[in-house]
């Protein structure tokens, strides 16, 4: 066995691991599909963040810095496309609620998990 790899076959991540990232893509295909049925999509689009947020948490734990570098680029973009007097994000209600839910999700989920010990 090479030593580090403990078990992980050329050091390749199990399956939960490798694709956590498609749990909150997922969160978001619910929230769409659920959120036109119901008479608060706003709330449905958070709290399907949230959840996602948890679930991709407790699938692969990092680093927050790592994982969030990303979803903050692209707020950072569409931060910077809203100053563009022309752009305006009509639909971006959703998908921000979404981001900013699996963000919750991620931050308050590491706490809990750190202070669990």
């Amino acid at each position: 066995m090479i030593a580090g790899v403990e078990g992980r076959a050329l050091g390749r991540l199990p399956w939960q691991q490798r694709n956590a990232y498609l749990i909150p893509l997922a969160a978001g295909l619910v929230a769409s599909l659920v959120a036109p049925m119901t008479g608060s999509p706003r709330a449905v689009w958070g709290l399907a963040g949230v959840v996602g947020g948890v679930l991709w948490q407790l699938a692969y734990r990092r680093d927050l810095v790592d994982r969030l570098t990303f979803p903050v680029a692209l707020l950072t973009v569409s931060g910077v496309l809203a100053l563009v007097p022309d752009v305006t994000f009509e639909t971006a209600d959703g998908g921000a609620l979404l981001w900013v839910g699996v963000l919750v999700g991620l931050v308050w989920t590491e706490h809990y998990l750190r202070r669990r010990g």
